[in-house]
């Protein structure tokens, strides 16, 4: 089956097109008695603004995009234990305080690119 895992709208017919590194395309069906799958590019079509996001884990099309595994935790890596800072990336407790690896308590500040980094208290 020739499907994509993001849907961007639908074509006149109502079949859903998808996009790969050549363009916008759907799934049509050969004519020539067989019934074979083929990708039919559209030239001219351009998407609507929502797209639908395929979620394999619930096998259904949704409008949010599923967030990957990493994004899911919240909370201590390997990455992290030895350094004196706390255990936890600080762009994802921006503005918390946290205990630092050394004892020494840390709050996480952005700077001017939006970008959080622990600075000792």
């Amino acid at each position: 089956m020739l499907t994509g895992t993001v849907e961007y709208g639908t074509y006149k017919d109502g079949s859903s097109v998808y996009k790969d590194k050549l363009g916008y395309y759907i799934i049509d069906i050969s004519e020539n008695g067989k019934g074979e799958e083929y990708k039919k590019y559209l030239k001219k079509w351009k998407p609507s603004e929502t797209k639908l996001y395929l979620d394999k884990s619930k096998k259904k099309w949704s409008r949010n995009k599923p967030m990957s595994k990493t994004n899911k935790k919240k909370g201590k890596t390997e990455k992290y234990k030895n350094r004196p800072s706390p255990p936890y990336p600080a762009n994802e407790w921006c503005g918390e305080r946290k205990k630092g690896n050394d004892g020494n308590m840390y709050i996480s500040n952005s700077n001017k690119n939006n970008v959080c980094r622990w600075i000792k208290i």
